[in-house]
């Protein structure tokens, strides 16, 4: 018999951050708000209102709580799923992104706001 528990295959631990700015890089397209889903060292998970394609490239900077700059990061989406929320029309998005450049002291930054506000904290042992 299967066991009905999802097996958690993420190597980084993650925690959701507040909001952020993306832009696409190469498309000339204005400075977007989105929501993160959650972050972690190596990538984010971001909530936005348009469909967008894997591979393309992605400039983000992200508000984390009590530090008084974003951010900022390059990357790559990995994959977009739509999810629809019954009591609205219009379309979401989360959007997997994989960070490429980001700056040794802001990766820095996201790993002691995860470890700060982690969820799973494994305090068992």
């Amino acid at each position: 018999m299967a066991d009905d528990k999802q097996i958690e295959r993420r190597r980084f631990p993650r925690h959701c951050a507040v909001v952020a700015d993306y832009r696409l890089i190469n498309a000339g397209e204005p400075i977007k708000a989105c929501q993160v889903k959650d972050i972690s060292a190596v990538g984010i998970c971001i909530i936005i209102y348009e469909n967008i394609d894997p591979g393309m490239r992605i400039e983000i900077k992200v508000y984390l709580p009590g530090n008084p700059f974003p951010i900022i990061a390059k990357g790559g989406v990995v994959w977009v799923k739509e999810y629809k929320i019954e009591s609205e029309s219009r379309r979401r998005f989360n959007a997997g992104i994989e960070f490429i450049d980001v700056d040794k002291m802001d990766r820095q930054k996201i790993e002691h706001y995860i470890a700060a506000n982690s969820k799973y904290k494994d305090d068992s042992y």
